[in-house]
């Protein structure tokens, strides 16, 4: 009776465990990169950093290198909703073939459920947002020797948004990206995200190249009394300031009008 009793706990600590493993990777957050340095004598480093999915809603990762020639720094935050990176590269020399390179992608993915009268279409307002720089500098051609880019994307249900900013190779896109739809009561959906910077510098004197982005995607249910869940339980909704914020921000305008006009009077 008792080896049965232990059997039959560790196969329901087995089913628990694999139901729980399961609900966790319901949504994930991951960052990955890809670095290489290399010198004129050849020798050179390359490294490949991955990290995901994850239980958890963020994770960041940084990484340094130089030498003699070369020189590259990336670091990155990846979380539910919001994605942030940056690639910096240079090298020091003309022509003797030394190189920095560096690209990274932060991404996101969720699950979102649709609440609402039964029945009913939902209406929906997904935004994406990016803010960025991307340049480079140095002799030679800019957008291949020396080339700097950034980009974001979300997808949203079946449809999508996305804003690139090439570095000055071509125009940027501009932001926010807005996208409508409509989704039943009761159904889910998927959502995620995406964002890659990229840097890179090949033998020009004191070459450089620099991307820095940040991605934020908001959800809103335009509906009247619907909205939605998430398998996270982040809420990707656009944060409204709260009505007494609002007075207090009205309240302070107002006093600084009054004390311009004040101080205009006086000088009259």
């Amino acid at each position: 009776m008792r080896s049965a009793l232990l059997a039959a706990s560790l196969v329901l600590g087995a089913f628990l465990a694999a139901a729980s493993s399961t609900s966790a990777l319901a949504y994930s957050v991951s960052y990955e990169a890809d670095i290489s340095l290399s010198s004129p004598d050849g020798a050179g480093a390359f490294l490949t950093i991955s990290t995901g999915p994850l239980t958890q809603s963020s994770v960041s990762r940084s990484f340094s290198q130089t030498d003699e020639f070369a020189s590259l720094a990336l670091s990155g935050t990846a979380s539910l909703g919001r994605l942030s990176g940056t690639s910096s590269t240079g090298v020091e020399d003309a022509f003797d073939y030394s190189e920095a390179r560096g690209v990274q992608t932060m991404s996101f993915s969720d699950t979102i459920t649709v609440t609402g009268a039964p029945g009913t279409m939902v209406n929906f307002l997904a935004t994406l947002r990016m803010t960025s720089v991307a340049d480079a500098f140095g002799m030679g051609a800019p957008c291949i020797y020396n080339f700097a880019s950034a980009g974001s994307s979300v997808a949203v249900g079946s449809g999508s948004l996305s804003i690139n900013n090439p570095g000055g190779c071509s125009a940027a896109d501009s932001s926010p990206k807005t996208l409508a739809f409509q989704a039943l009561a009761g159904s889910s959906f998927p959502v995620s995200g995406d964002l890659f910077v990229f840097a890179q510098s090949l033998g020009q004197v004191h070459a450089g190249a620099f991307a820095d982005a940040t991605m934020i995607f908001n959800l809103d249910a335009q509906t009247p009394g619907a909205s939605y869940l998430t398998e996270s339980g982040v809420s990707y909704a656009l944060q409204v300031p709260e009505p007494g914020t609002l007075v207090l921000t009205a309240i302070g305008l107002a006093g600084l009008v009054g004390r311009r006009r004040a101080t205009m009077k006086g000088l009259g």
